[in-house]
C-alpha cells in the first residue's frame, strides 16, 4: 500500500481551490493517501487525524474528539461541492441498515491513471480490512432522535444585498450491505510494521504513526466492508444526523491566535483572538429535516499587522476587518492594500501629537483620503472590468462587490478608530463588578438624518424588505434618526448605465443596500461627483491610558455586523452594554479569548444573547484584544 502511494500528495489532487482552503478536508486527504484510500469510518479518521498530527482537532470529554466533528466537516465540505457545481470530494457508503458509515475519496479526485482510479470500481463487493484493535464494532453507531425544535421560521433581513436561501438539490442514496465478524483473536499493536501490516490497527490504537519501523506482522479481528462508493448526484443531497448537527457549527468556525500572525508577540496588546464563521442558511420547506446549507464561501477577510516606521523600529498595531456583501473580491483587496496605507500614512505622525486638537483633525482629513484613494482604486479595477466584458473583450461577467470597513489602530496610548459602513467597534473596561463601555462606533445605515439626506439627493431612494418605495421628507429633520428608515434599505431611482451594470438579479428583483456607507459598490456611485452611499469614514480618538488608571481590566472587541444583527437586542447602545456585559464577565471568571470569540460567532449556541428563529445566517467575524 505505501508504494501505491507515495507518488501521490495533496497537491496532486484535482481539488476546487475554494475546497482547499478547509483545513480538515485537506488533513483527511493525507489520511487517505496515507491509508491507500480504503474505506474508513469517521472514528478511524479522527484516530488517524490524532496519530498522524495532521491538524488539530477539538476535543470535549476527556480530551477526545467525537466523530461527529469529522462528520460535520465532510458535511461542508460536500455541501460546498454542490454549490461550486464540482465532483463530491468525499465518497459516502451506508451499510448495515444505515448505521454503519464509511468514506473516502472520490476517484475524480486522482490523476487519470493513477491506482486509485483505477482500482475504485462501482461494485458492492465486499473487501476484507483490518477491524479497530478495541474489540468494538467498526460500525458507526449514529444517534437518532424524535425529537423536533419548534421553531418560528423567519428570513433574516440584514443581507446587504437581497439573497434567496438556497438548499442543494438531490436524492440520498444508502446502499445496505450485510456486516459479518470473524473470530479471530485481536492483537497487540506494536511500534514497528512490514508488509503484512494494516495501518487501521495502528491509528485505532492512538499510536504515533511518525517514526514506524518495518519487518512486523500481525493477525488481528477482520470485517467487510463493501467496495463500493456513492455518484455524484447520490452526493448531492445529504440530511445530517443529531451528531452532524451538533458539530457543524465549529465545522463553519475557525479561530485564530497570535502565533497565527507575522506579528512580534512580545508587543502589546499581545493576547487576542480571531473567530470566523461561514454563513448558513436554512431550507425555506417546512417538513424537511433541519438541514444548515453553508456559503460557498466566507465574504469577509480580515488583517492584523505590524507597522514599522522607516528606520524599522516597531510603530504600531493594526487590527482590521473587511465585511464583503455580493463578491469577496473587495473585502480581500482593502485588507491586503490597508496596512500599507497606513504605514505610509503614520510616518508623518508621533503619538504624541495626537493630544492636539488640529493633529486630531489632519489625521481624519488624511485617513479620509486613505479610504477615498482606495475607494476609487477599486471603482477603477470595476470599471474597466465592465467595460471589458461590454465590448466583449472578455468572456467572464464581472461582479459589482462592495464591503464595509473597520480598524483600529493601537498608537502608543492612543487607539485610533475609523469605521465605513456597519462593522462595530467596541471598548470596555470593568470597575468592580460592572462593565462600562467606553466607545462604540456608529453604524452607516440609512436611518441617519446626516446620511439620509445626501442619499436622497444624490440619487437614491428609500425601501422596504419587500422593495416598496418608503416616503421621504427631504426637510432636514433635527432628529439624528429617522423612525421610518429603521428598516430601510437603499435602491436608485435610475441605474441605467452605459457600462452594462446590472440593476437586478434574475429574478427581477431591484439591488439594494441596507447600510448607508461602503468601499465599492460601482452601480451605486455612478456619478463619482454624487455617490448614492459614501466612503467617508467616521473617525475616533480614544487614550488608553486612562482606562488603565480605572480598573486594569478591559477589551476591544471589533466584529462585523454578522454578529449584532443577530442579537435579541435592536438598539446599538443596548447591543454595546449587552456585549460588554457579557464579554466582560467571561473576563472575569477566566475563559480565554478564544473561548470567548468562538460563543460569539456561534449564534445559534446562546438563546439569551441572540435570536433562535432566523433562516439566514450572515458571516461573522470577531477580534477581541484583552487590554
Amino acid at each position: 500500500m505505501k508504494d501505491q502511494n507515495d507518488s501521490l500528495t495533496v497537491e496532486s489532487l484535482e481539488l476546487h481551490p475554494e475546497l482547499r482552503k478547509n483545513k480538515v478536508l485537506t488533513a483527511m486527504c493525507h489520511v487517505f493517501l496515507k491509508m491507500g484510500n480504503e474505506w474508513l469510518t469517521a472514528k478511524q479518521i479522527v484516530a488517524a487525524c490524532h496519530a498522524l498530527n495532521v491538524i488539530r482537532l477539538r476535543q470535549v470529554k476527556q480530551g477526545k474528539t467525537p466523530a461527529s466533528t469529522i462528520q460535520g466537516s465532510i458535511s461542508i465540505v460536500l455541501s460546498t461541492a454542490t454549490q461550486l457545481q464540482v465532483p463530491p470530494p468525499i465518497s459516502k457508503l451506508k451499510c448495515d441498515g444505515g448505521r454503519g458509515t464509511y468514506y473516502r475519496l472520490s476517484p475524480e479526485l486522482f490523476p487519470k491513471g493513477s491506482i486509485f482510479s483505477d482500482k475504485m470500481p462501482i461494485d458492492t463487493t465486499p473487501q476484507l480490512i483490518a477491524a479497530p484493535t478495541s474489540g468494538n464494532s467498526v460500525q458507526s453507531k449514529r444517534r437518532t432522535t424524535n425529537k423536533k425544535r419548534k421553531r418560528t421560521v423567519r428570513a433574516s433581513s440584514h443581507s446587504k444585498k437581497r439573497k434567496r436561501a438556497e438548499g442543494y438539490k438531490g436524492r440520498r442514496l444508502s446502499s445496505e450491505h450485510s456486516n459479518s465478524k470473524s473470530n479471530s483473536a485481536q492483537s497487540t499493536v506494536k511500534t514497528k510494521v512490514g508488509p503484512e501490516f494494516d495501518w487501521l490497527d495502528l491509528i485505532d490504537s492512538g499510536s504515533d504513526l511518525s517514526d514506524v519501523d518495518s519487518d512486523w506482522s500481525s493477525e488481528s479481528e477482520s470485517c467487510y466492508v463493501p467496495n463500493g462508493r456513492l455518484t455524484t448526484d447520490s452526493m448531492a443531497g445529504l440530511d445530517e444526523t443529531s451528531e452532524e448537527m451538533e458539530s457543524l457549527i465549529d465545522m463553519l468556525l475557525t479561530t485564530y491566535q497570535p502565533t497565527d500572525f507575522a506579528i512580534d508577540t512580545s508587543l502589546k496588546p499581545s493576547d487576542f483572538c480571531v473567530g470566523q464563521q461561514t454563513g448558513y442558511s436554512y431550507p425555506r420547506l417546512r417538513n424537511r429535516p433541519k438541514k444548515r446549507v453553508a456559503k460557498p464561501q466566507c465574504e469577509d477577510s480580515f488583517c492584523i499587522k505590524d507597522l514599522y516606521m522607516q528606520n524599522g523600529q516597531p510603530m504600531t498595531r493594526l487590527f482590521c476587518i473587511a465585511d464583503g456583501h455580493g463578491g469577496a473580491g473587495c473585502s480581500k483587496f482593502l485588507t491586503e492594500r490597508i496596512p500599507e496605507m497606513i504605514e505610509k500614512l503614520l510616518q508623518d505622525y508621533t503619538p504624541f501629537q495626537m493630544c492636539k486638537v488640529s493633529v486630531q483633525e489632519k489625521f481624519k482629513q488624511d485617513m479620509t483620503e486613505v479610504i477615498k484613494c482606495l475607494d476609487n482604486e477599486y471603482l477603477d479595477r470595476k470599471r474597466e472590468e465592465f467595460r471589458q466584458w461590454r465590448n466583449q473583450e472578455s468572456k467572464v461577467e464581472p461582479v459589482d462587490d462592495g464591503a464595509t470597513l473597520v480598524l483600529n489602530i493601537f498608537f502608543g496610548d492612543w487607539l485610533i478608530n475609523a469605521n465605513v459602513g456597519d462593522s462595530r467597534t467596541v471598548l470596555a473596561h470593568g470597575v468592580r463588578n460592572k462593565w462600562i463601555v467606553d466607545f462604540a462606533s456608529e453604524d452607516h445605515k440609512p436611518y441617519l438624518e446626516r446620511l439620509a439626506q445626501n442619499i436622497f439627493c444624490n440619487g437614491g431612494m428609500f425601501v422596504d424588505n419587500n422593495d416598496k418605495p418608503i416616503k421621504f421628507d427631504p426637510v432636514r429633520h433635527e432628529r439624528r434618526i429617522r423612525p421610518s428608515l429603521k428598516r430601510a434599505r437603499i435602491r436608485l431611482q435610475d441605474a441605467n448605465n452605459d457600462l452594462g451594470i446590472p440593476y437586478s438579479n434574475g429574478r427581477g428583483i431591484n439591488w439594494s443596500l441596507n447600510v448607508a456607507a461602503t468601499i465599492g459598490d460601482l452601480l451605486f456611485k455612478l456619478d463619482p461627483n454624487k455617490p448614492v452611499v459614501s466612503c467617508v469614514p467616521d473617525v475616533y480618538f480614544t487614550r488608553l491610558d486612562r482606562l488603565s488608571d480605572t480598573s486594569g481590566r478591559g477589551f476591544l472587541l471589533m466584529s462585523t455586523d454578522g454578529l449584532f444583527d443577530h442579537m435579541y437586542a435592536s438598539k446599538p447602545e443596548v447591543q454595546n452594554l449587552t456585549i460588554a456585559t457579557q464579554v466582560g464577565r467571561k473576563i472575569d471568571i477566566g475563559e480565554s479569548p478564544m473561548d470567548i470569540v468562538k460563543h460569539l460567532c456561534n449564534r445559534e449556541g446562546d438563546r439569551e444573547l441572540f435570536e433562535n428563529t432566523l433562516q439566514e445566517y450572515d458571516d461573522c467575524t470577531c477580534i477581541l484584544v484583552k487590554l
